[in-house]
């Protein structure tokens, strides 16, 4: 008989997919199982760290040494070392670091014990003046200008703050163009082209003179003062949208740019006239900037945990205004996001800004660093720094004809389905559980009926039986049942009594399931649990994997 040898890690194995997962967990475990004293220490740790790296905030020293001797005494349970610490002077900061306070930290004195600048995640921080700016350690200019190297070349500029968003946005410009007109990866381009991308490149340098606070309350520590402003614009050829923190201390008016995000105007298909044809007009993309900028004022609030704060959202669209504000049923494009923005804001918070105030202007054309660095618009509008009365308040009407042609063509299509009581808990916490279940019930209604004699355990036919049933259930709940199409699929029911996909794949040799996989819904409790099922009993598998052992016998919509 062959003896067999079981062997366990006694680290996290480093550089396997689950590493980072692992990592996280680890990490995430750790802090929130705390003693309750430590808690708020914990909380704050957690949320700022980035990997093995934590970045955070303090007032004064004490709370400093404290962070630190805390922190690091907490990761030392779990054999992490926290260490290389690093702190801002005390001419921006605030803090007064004393050489004999042993706290251990380098306070960007420039002796031999620290450094004025050191890297934050991507970014240079200049510790002596308390700034952020990025670090453009750029190649040589190219021999050849082709698509793969302005694929390199604006990959390089790293900016997930997003205040060179409308410098950045050029070179994606250029590269639709280069992707609209099917040029390849390695052709020379054309010598317009060309021309426009090196004189891109040859004013990178101008960036690194841009360096925003890296305090972005202006040392306001009073956060009922806050304010969030999002200011939101589209043109033809991109759309963005920016976030404002505006800070009062009754002396002084504080606007920090927090983030900031641009995009190039969705297009399909290659070829001049095929996007020329499929181009998306001004009040959709005006819709869509201010959609991503809803979301990135949620995502800003949940990370400086402040969802009661005041709120301001701009935008010089009064057709896009008039469908946050009317109760019209939109189509499918605008309804669904309107209905998503008016989950993530209210409508009372949208205000109309003119298209020369509105500081999201200049993302959404572009411009070259130099101009740039000239219009210092991170530094946000005037006249926000101004009492509300000063601010825009006029309020134009829409052209009617624009709002009322996003209307719905034909009334939406009703279709009667089975649905269960949201309060009966039918599902149970497992699949296994679910199967086995209902197969005891099958079993018992067919020895009532006297269909069945089985007695003992379950027969591999009857779970079958149970899982299939089960199925159709979610089915019944959420599937169409007298349609041929679902969710733009062509589905039909088989000798199974279940609803499958017609695939293209009728005549490949391959199992029934792979050719014709069962349809099952997006949002329910047992799709989720078939999934979970398969990633559980695959040890853990990524998410390609899973999707594709699915894949082998259903068809999730949306299963991504």
């Amino acid at each position: 008989m062959t003896e067999h040898r079981v062997y366990r890690h006694k680290r996290v194995v480093f550089g396997v997919n689950c590493s980072p997962f692992l990592l996280a967990a680890v990490i995430e475990n750790l802090l929130s199982n705390v003693e309750e004293k430590d808690k708020p220490l914990a909380d704050k740790v957690l949320k700022s760290l980035y990997v093995d790296n934590l970045v955070t905030s303090v007032d004064i020293l004490e709370e400093c040494q404290a962070l630190k001797k805390g922190s690091t005494e907490i990761m030392a349970e779990a054999k992490m070392e926290l260490r290389e610490w690093e702190g801002g002077f005390e001419e921006k900061s605030g803090i007064s670091p004393s050489i004999e306070s042993g706290c251990g930290l380098d306070f960007g004195r420039t002796d031999s014990q620290g450094k004025a600048v050191t890297s934050v995640l991507g970014y240079r921080w200049n510790k002596l003046t308390d700034t952020l700016y990025c670090d453009l350690s750029l190649d040589h200019e190219p021999e050849r200008i082709t698509k793969r190297k302005i694929l390199s070349y604006m990959q390089q500029v790293f900016d997930p703050i997003g205040f060179l968003c409308p410098t950045t946005i050029q070179p994606k410009l250029i590269f639709q163009q280069l992707w609209g007109d099917e040029v390849g990866w390695d052709e020379d381009l054309q010598p317009p082209v060309a021309k426009k991308f090196l004189q891109w490149y040859e004013q990178l340098p101008e960036l690194e003179k841009i360096q925003i606070p890296r305090n972005t309350t202006n040392g306001n520590s009073s956060k009922s003062t806050w304010q969030l402003h999002t200011f939101c614009d589209a043109s033809k050829d991109a759309y963005a949208a920016v976030v404002f923190l505006r800070t009062d201390n009754g002396a002084e008016v504080s606007v920090q740019l927090f983030m900031a995000k641009a995009r190039v105007t969705p297009v399909k298909g290659p070829g001049k006239t095929e996007r020329k044809q499929k181009s998306v007009s001004i009040n959709r993309l005006e819709l869509l900037s201010c959609f991503i900028g809803a979301r990135l004022s949620d995502s800003v609030k949940k990370d400086i945990s402040r969802k009661l704060m005041r709120n301001c959202y701009w935008s010089d669209s009064s057709t896009f205004l008039a469908w946050i504000r009317g109760n019209d049923e939109w189509g499918t494009f605008v309804g669904n996001r309107v209905k998503t923005i008016c989950n993530i804001t209210k409508a009372d918070e949208w205000r109309h800004v003119p298209g020369d105030l509105n500081n999201a202007d200049l993302p959404s054309r572009g411009c070259s660093p130099s101009q740039l660095l000239t219009s210092r618009w991170w530094e946000g509008p005037d006249w926000l720094k101004k009492p509300e009365k000063y601010w825009p308040s006029e309020d134009p009407s829409p052209i009617e004809h624009e709002v009322v042609a996003e209307r719905r063509k034909s009334p939406p299509k009703v279709t009667n389905l089975l649905v269960t009581d949201g309060d009966t808990p039918w599902y149970w916490s497992t699949l296994t559980e679910n199967v086995t279940i209902m197969a005891w019930i099958l079993r018992f209604i067919k020895r009532i009926r006297r269909q069945s004699t089985n007695r003992g355990p379950l027969t591999v036919a009857e779970i079958t039986d149970g899982e299939l049933r089960l199925i159709r259930l979610v089915q019944l709940e959420a599937v169409p049942q007298h349609e041929a199409r679902f969710e733009g699929l062509q589905i039909e029911r088989r000798e199974d009594g279940l609803i499958h996909v017609k695939t293209r794949l009728d005549f490949k040799e391959d199992t029934e399931g792979f050719r014709f996989p069962i349809l099952l819904p997006h949002s329910n409790p047992l799709v989720s649990q078939i999934v979970r099922d398969v990633h559980i009993r695959n040890k853990h598998a990524g998410v390609q994997f899973v999707l594709g052992n699915l894949r082998e016998r259903f068809w999730i919509v949306q299963g991504r």
